[in-house]
């Protein structure tokens, strides 16, 4: 493939989306376009062999071509077990069975997607019943972007008394809601609340992974093994999904949210049971160790978990064996402790196994040579790049969370006038910042541009934040002097946003990354209003 295919092939399988501005992707109408790639409808069953019958006969009469389509039903350990299923039409049909042992949606789930044959994954749950161009609707975006995960509404209704040819004749004729003619339908209120509150997921909110349940989802096959598929330790019900699909945002995907790809849930009621409620409720010490959201955890000096919320990429090479180790012993004396530090030495440093002994029995430092946080904990909402010669106080990791956090940010560049050079910056990147730059980009060295071009950026002052030189010498009194200093100044220092310092490194970081003249216009005016509103430090 010639090298400008290639590029023209990429640009359309991975997009360059801003935020989660879905609506930006142009995807086809329904019946405007060709299919070709093969769709797998992974279905979870338990002990439902009248639900899902109504739920395949809606498949049967899908728009999406036949011969593209297949479903592989994961039974969760049924007694009996799930025995032939009814093959409407051409519809490849399959049925891969797990022993029971707990609840075990994850792992049916899982275990549908390693049998699975298509490009294309849609979770649909066995007593969901798809309209028409339900496939068709979740396929389309798959065809455009291979970073997306597409999921569709729902509504419950009762069936009693409704049969799978009710069903499948409804459905060829694209006539479904026909069938529910005065019978109560109810909606899910929460996901309708959250679709309002983000304006349809395209406001750039920290938590468009909240709708994505697997009764309804679709997503690459690649992409559901790249983040790791279910977490097959959920053996209770629920939380599941939201813990998926933490992990799909915190990879960098699009969460786009499909009204076509409507299914009705064989049954009226979707609020919990009592036994649902406790569930949640036991399982919620699970969830808030898994995703390192402060809407789901609270931040708390002192706090670890097993997904921190912060990595702290410590560059050994930028500053002496006692400046690194200052460095560290910094971080970790802070009063933000949710995060893993990870400390680069290069391999043939003979200070490497000194600095490996001084951290060996703490639990959040790793030693060594070419780590990568991304890789090792790849679920982190946030890395910093810290060069082994800029000391923190105490109150610094705090603040700057707080500002990534309260103010949606996803690339925050920490300067200093002491630093000499910009090779020397604080970088703070949120992960799916990173991971959706590192899809597009393969040059490590361009991919803070791609974040800034892609999520915004913002320049604040070291100086403002508590952050200085350590001595290369490993004089401690001097550092501990300067430290003891900005620790009695830290609450002043959490009120210093507003001071020119901070305005000036913002509004030059800006016009240095300029793409356009609107940035370079807008990062002249903020000097221009530094200048006109200084007043002194």
């Amino acid at each position: 493939m010639a090298l400008a295919d290639r590029e023209d092939r990429q640009s359309v399988l991975s997009p360059s989306v801003r935020g989660n501005a879905w609506d930006t992707i142009p995807v086809p109408g329904i019946g405007d376009w060709v299919p070709t790639m093969k769709v797998s409808v992974i279905m979870p069953y338990y002990q439902a062999p009248q639900q899902i019958d109504i739920t395949l006969a809606a498949l049967s009469q899908q728009s999406y071509p036949a011969e593209l389509l297949e479903v592989v039903v994961g039974d969760d350990g049924s007694e009996p077990p799930l025995g032939s299923l009814p093959r409407p039409g051409s519809m490849a049909v399959r049925v891969i069975r797990q022993q029971r042992d707990g609840f075990g949606l994850a792992r049916a789930r899982n275990l549908g997607a390693k049998n699975a044959d298509g490009d294309i994954l849609v979770f649909l749950d066995c007593d969901m019943v798809p309209e028409r161009n339900h496939i068709e609707a979740h396929a389309r975006w798959h065809h455009q972007i291979d970073y997306s995960a597409v999921f569709g509404l729902r509504k419950h209704v009762s069936f009693d008394g409704i049969e799978p040819s009710n069903v499948s004749a409804a459905v060829g004729a694209d006539r479904l809601s026909d069938l529910f003619s005065g019978r109560a339908v109810t909606d899910v209120a929460w996901v309708r609340r959250h679709l309002d509150r983000t304006n349809w997921l395209k406001l750039d909110t920290p938590d468009p992974w909240r709708v994505t349940s697997g009764g309804n989802l679709s997503l690459r096959r690649d992409l559901f093994w790249e983040v790791g598929g279910y977490d097959e330790s959920f053996r209770q019900w629920g939380n599941e999904d939201n813990e998926f699909g933490y992990r799909l945002y915190a990879n960098g995907a699009v969460i786009v949210p499909e009204p076509i790809a409507l299914a009705w849930h064989q049954g009226e009621g979707h609020e919990p049971t009592e036994e649902e409620i406790r569930s949640l409720e036991e399982q919620r010490p699970k969830l808030i160790n898994l995703i390192p959201d402060p809407t789901i955890r609270r931040m708390r000096t002192g706090r670890s978990y097993t997904v921190p919320m912060l990595t702290v990429h410590v560059l050994g090479h930028a500053g002496t064996r006692e400046q690194t180790l200052s460095v560290v012993e910094s971080v970790l004396a802070g009063r933000f402790s949710d995060l893993v530090v990870f400390v680069d030495m290069p391999h043939d440093d003979p200070h490497l196994e000194w600095m490996r002994r001084q951290f060996q029995h703490d639990g959040r430092v790793r030693v060594g040579s070419d780590l990568d946080p991304i890789s090792e904990i790849p679920n982190a909402a946030i890395r910093m790049e810290l060069p082994g010669s800029i000391l923190l106080s105490v109150g610094t990791l705090e603040s700057v969370i707080g500002l990534i956090w309260n103010d949606r940010l996803d690339a925050l560049h920490i300067t200093h006038p002491d630093w000499g050079n910009s090779r020397e910056l604080v970088e703070v990147y949120t992960t799916r910042a990173w991971k959706r730059a590192a899809r597009l980009d393969d040059d490590p060295r361009l991919r803070g541009e791609t974040i800034g071009r892609l999520f915004g950026e913002r320049w604040i002052s070291g100086t403002s934040y508590g952050c200085v030189v350590a001595d290369p010498t490993g004089d401690f009194k001097t550092e501990r002097s300067w430290l003891s200093e900005l620790e009695a100044r830290d609450e002043q220092i959490r009120q210093l946003t507003s001071r020119l310092s901070l305005r000036v490194a913002n509004a030059v970081g800006t016009a240095l990354r300029a793409r356009s003249w609107t940035d370079l216009s807008s990062a002249l005016r903020g000097l221009r209003v530094s200048k006109r509103d200084r007043a002194p430090e």
